[in-house]
């Protein structure tokens, strides 16, 4: 985040639709749970999803061998977004996340909670520091200052379990505030494989970004893709289809982590000269 003076931009300019839906095929043994709109421990409005939604919807499905959980969420809450994660985790049916948009902030970590990540063309994953807002003296400061050091370190503890790159990596690309690629997530680990999507929409309306319908302002986040990466990458038409989850044999190759790790850096450093020479 740019500042904490932000949060009232990002309440004012999300997209509030938002909703946890829950559809169960009975035939196939199988159901779909759609996680669309921002992430929160209350609700704050009717389209917040909280931990509370996505536990009463995989309840509402029942006993079933495969949940498809479809993600598109600029973030939220980063204690709601690891509380549906170990969620996820616990469920005794096999999980398949698929990130229809973007799965940013928390929604990132709800992607690592599912056993099996994908991505599509167009679809982005980004991790970032935690952020906070407070008010009192020297020491409640310190306070917060420390309560998000052991928040960072615990996000970052949840995406090691899942990626191949080195855990320096992953703390500076938090750090760097990183968006990634399908592509990007593949190979680092932040998703297990890609595929073929026919809905992804993403429009860049001048002052925010719109993808899958969730709206965030560009004033919230430092580094959001430029347009070239959100408009070429993207497919539109119908809804995609949800494929059976499969089992994911492949690990994405060390060395193409650390190709990817390196091109991401170096997207970072253009975008950071880039905001320095917009601010002088």
């Amino acid at each position: 985040m740019k500042n904490a003076n932000n949060l009232m931009r990002l309440i004012m300019n999300v997209n509030r639709e938002g909703f946890v839906k829950a559809k169960k095929d009975t035939e196939k043994k199988s159901a779909d749970i759609t996680v669309y709109g921002v992430i929160s421990n209350e609700k704050w409005s009717d389209s917040d999803v909280t931990p509370y939604d996505v536990k009463r919807a995989i309840d509402e499905v029942g006993d079933v061998e495969n949940i498809n959980i479809y993600i598109n969420s600029p973030g939220g809450d980063a204690f709601a977004g690891v509380a549906i994660a170990n969620i996820l985790k616990r469920t005794k049916s096999h999980t398949t996340a698929y990130v229809d948009g973007w799965a940013a902030s928390a929604g990132s970590v709800i992607l690592q909670g599912a056993d099996e990540r994908v991505v599509y063309p167009g679809s982005i994953v980004m991790i970032h520091k935690a952020w906070t807002i407070a008010i009192g003296d020297a020491n409640d400061l310190m306070d917060a200052a420390s309560t998000l050091e052991t928040v960072d370190a615990s996000l970052k503890d949840i995406y090691m379990e899942r990626v191949i790159v080195e855990e320096k990596d992953v703390v500076d690309m938090m750090a760097a505030e990183t968006w990634m690629t399908a592509d990007e997530a593949v190979k680092m680990g932040f998703a297990d494989k890609k595929e073929d999507g026919k809905s992804l929409s993403a429009e860049n309306s001048g002052d925010g970004y719109t993808i899958n319908g969730q709206t965030v302002s560009k004033e919230i986040y430092n580094n959001l893709p430029d347009e070239k990466i959100v408009k070429t990458e993207v497919k539109q038409g119908e809804q995609p289809e949800k494929p059976e989850p499969e089992p994911v044999n492949d690990e994405p190759d060390n060395n193409e982590a650390q190709e990817a790790m390196k091109a991401i850096e170096q997207k970072n450093k253009m975008q950071t000269l880039h905001l320095k020479g917009a601010t002088k």
